[in-house]
């Protein structure tokens, strides 16, 4: 899902020391910027990411990742999504 693409791209870049922009994430997911635009404001109006003045995961966005790749990982193993086919086979589920 493209929730757990944007938020996971936050949280990499804050693990690597680095400081997630809105382009650099709209970059890596390849989203239009038009539609990454609504992604953003949802995922901030659902209080997943703080984008006050630095971007950051909030306690639920860290919590809704989580819950992801459990989900993901549930579905991997009874083989309705391939591991390796991350991005088309989200657009299945």
């Amino acid at each position: 899902m493209i929730y757990a693409e944007i938020l996971g791209n936050i949280r990499s870049a804050l693990r690597n020391g680095e400081k997630p922009t809105i382009t650099r994430i709209q970059l890596k997911v390849n989203v239009p910027f038009v539609r990454f635009k609504e992604y953003w404001e949802d995922l901030k109006a659902r209080g997943l990411i703080n984008a006050e003045s630095e971007i950051n995961l909030t306690k639920e966005g860290e919590r809704y990742l989580e819950e992801y790749h459990k989900v993901r990982e549930f579905l991997e193993e009874f083989g309705f999504i391939k591991e390796e086919d991350d991005t088309e086979n989200d657009k299945i589920i």
